[in-house]
């Protein structure tokens, strides 16, 4: 709406002038609507609505919008708005409004603005929709790399004048859409690209539609509506990557708020890399092209770690396949010498493998290491730049980079490095990276069970060494040659020593050290009885309680893993993340949930609304924009709709 203190200025500046129906003087008055700051006022909204009829002033807005386009239109857009914005959808002046400047009128208007905006770019329509649809990617294109900046600061007619006009027809004619089935059903059938035969119209909703956000939220009297806003160039560049991770990762989904709290709380780490990204992309054509790779739907850096999995495992198959144990005698001894057939063929599979995994950590690190120092370089002095640099290169998706071109360039020198190596599988399997979840939710557990144990394999050791000393032998090889000489050993010469038996022997057997000792009497040996409760104790202490605790907080820890997997799995498929709301509600009344969740309520579309909020600067917001921003600055969440939406309200 226009604020009070405007309205009284138009009034009194045209309460002495007759208007006669003056196009001239009509737009020097509509240059005072330049600089409003809209907000809701009723009284406004019906005083200039009477103004305007009493001096027959709608003919001339008709006029000046099916007219040659210029900057005053713009004015004039924002002149409507301001009256139909919140607006009683049947009050008669909405009504009058509607079918005076009805959507054809509009749809003209919005033609020519297109047809403009093209001529301005250097871009020619065609009479095909198909070539059209390739001048609708170009003008995305060009919002990205530059006209969608500082897009409501321009005070000169040029393209984001243009395309200010684009959104605020589309703005009324959304509002329109919401007291008028015909106009809702004209907007649906562009969104669902079968609109009508008029290729320059199509193409102008295609282009609108892919710089156009909406979201929905509660107004201050809780009432569900819908806003529509201008995205930024840099909400283009957050990457799939990041947004499959964050939703399939990261979402706190214990209860409804904390989702909308994760969400809003990652907005900075989002913004980085938009800008990062958009820093990048707009540097020069090479970088251009590498971030349109990053930030596709196809890319992921666990495609880098397949492939350097892949190559590992064909150097440990030369490996395996290639290298002998040569036996010689040397002086009565034997002599153990490794050779390697097809040397050539492993040092090329070993240079490729570094080569790669070099490649693969210097594209991790053009994609993702600006961002990650500068998220820590705003929570860190600047002066500990090296602590920021060795911050971002720990983070799990550059550090597994790191690691295996480490241990490809020590593996030309121990070809070891290539076993550890391998077990860098962890990082692109879900399975095994859900083993290391489960461990990690009961690591206090394991940490007590585990000190338990050793005290009470420690007690087990010092009375296995002060009574059964000389009870536990074991063959072991003294040296070897060629007769390899053997003799018996005891197990528990010192209190350490027969710690280490237990721990070797005792664990793996499963019965203490008993089936490496002397078989006592039971007529004739003393230390029958306790020989058979030291092995028994041990037997039901170790093996049979022990053990099979740590089995069964193994067991208990994947089995919560699973029920939050599966609980998670569910509320990502069946639950809005931005209002709870359930599949069942929406097929209940007959509507699609997969539309209100990529539509309705996309979550990126909120990301996007709020980096445009940051952008835009709270002097160059409407009452709207700033009744929200004040809310995100108190993290009050009550203006986004929980358990509601318009979709089920029709």
């Amino acid at each position: 709406m226009i604020s009070c203190s405007l309205m009284h200025r138009l009034i009194q500046n045209n309460s002495t002038t007759s208007l006669k129906h003056s196009q001239s003087y009509l737009l020097i008055q509509l240059q005072l609507l330049q600089n409003t700051t809209q907000g809701k006022c009723t009284f406004n909204q019906r005083l200039t609505f009477d103004y305007l009829s009493k001096n027959r002033i709608w003919q001339i807005i008709i006029q000046i919008l099916t007219s040659k386009i210029n900057q005053n239109q713009c004015i004039l857009l924002q002149l409507i708005l301001a009256l139909i914005e919140d607006a009683e959808k049947l009050n008669e002046d909405f009504q009058f409004i509607m079918n005076l400047i009805n959507y054809k009128i509009l749809e003209q208007s919005l033609d020519q603005t297109y047809q403009s905006l093209t001529k301005y770019n250097k871009l020619v329509l065609q009479k095909k929709k198909i070539k059209n649809l390739t001048v609708q990617l170009q003008l995305t294109e060009l919002y990205r790399q530059s006209l969608g900046d500082d897009i409501n600061e321009s005070l000169i007619f040029d393209s984001k004048i243009l395309i200010r006009i684009l959104y605020q027809i589309y703005k009324i004619l959304n509002i329109y859409s919401t007291a008028s089935i015909e106009i809702q059903q004209y907007l649906q059938d562009f969104k669902n690209n079968y609109g009508t035969d008029d290729k320059v119209t199509h193409s102008a909703f295609q282009f609108i539609y892919s710089i156009v956000g909406s979201i929905e939220y509660l107004n201050e009297n809780n009432e569900l509506q819908t806003l529509h806003f201008l995205r930024t160039p840099m909400s283009f560049f957050l990457s799939a990557e990041t947004k499959i991770q964050f939703i399939n990762e990261n979402i706190d989904r214990s209860n409804p708020s904390s989702k909308i709290q994760s969400l809003f709380e990652v907005i900075p780490q989002f913004m980085a890399e938009m800008e990062e990204n958009m820093a990048k992309y707009r540097s020069s054509k090479i970088s251009q092209q590498l971030i349109n790779i990053a930030i596709s739907q196809n890319f992921h850096h666990k495609q880098f770690s397949t492939v350097l999995m892949s190559l590992n495992f064909i150097v440990l198959m030369i490996i395996s396949n290639n290298y002998r144990v040569k036996l010689t005698q040397d002086d009565d001894e034997l002599v153990y010498e490794f050779e390697i057939s097809h040397k050539l063929i492993l040092n090329i599979s070993q240079i490729f493998l570094l080569f790669i995994s070099f490649l693969a950590l210097v594209c991790q690190l053009f994609f993702r290491m600006s961002i990650y120092c500068k998220l820590n370089d705003s929570q860190q002095d600047i002066n500990n730049l090296p602590f920021i640099i060795i911050k971002a290169l720990m983070r799990k998706d550059i550090f597994q980079f790191v690691l295996f071109f480490i241990l490809s360039l020590c593996g030309l020198f121990e070809p070891f490095f290539y076993y550890i190596q391998s077990f860098c599988y962890i990082y692109i399997s879900k399975t095994m990276y859900s083993v290391l979840e489960a461990l990690k939710l009961r690591w206090q557990q394991f940490l007590g069970i585990f000190f338990t144990l050793l005290i009470i394999l420690n007690a087990y050791s010092y009375i296995g060494f002060r009574r059964f000393t000389t009870s536990f032998q074991l063959k072991v090889v003294t040296h070897i040659d060629i007769d390899e000489n053997q003799e018996m050993e005891n197990l528990c010469d010192t209190p350490w020593h027969c710690f280490l038996s237990l721990v070797n022997f005792g664990l793996r057997e499963g019965t203490g050290l008993g089936t490496y000792g002397d078989q006592e009497s039971y007529y004739k040996s003393p230390d029958y009885y306790p020989r058979f409760v030291f092995d028994l104790s041990f037997f039901i202490l170790v093996t049979l309680i022990m053990l099979n605790i740590i089995h069964g907080i193994i067991i208990d820890a994947f089995a919560d893993l699973r029920d939050q997997q599966q609980r998670n799995e569910y509320d990502r498929k069946n639950v809005c993340t931005i209002c709870s709301l359930q599949r069942w509600q929406f097929e209940k009344k007959g509507q699609q949930f997969d539309y209100h969740v990529e539509e309705v309520h996309n979550i990126w579309n909120y990301v996007s609304f709020i980096v445009y909020l940051q952008k835009l600067g709270k002097e160059n917001m409407n009452g709207i924009e700033t009744y929200i921003y004040t809310k995100l600055l108190n993290k009050d969440m009550s203006w986004t709709p929980q358990e509601n939406t318009q979709l089920l309200n029709l």
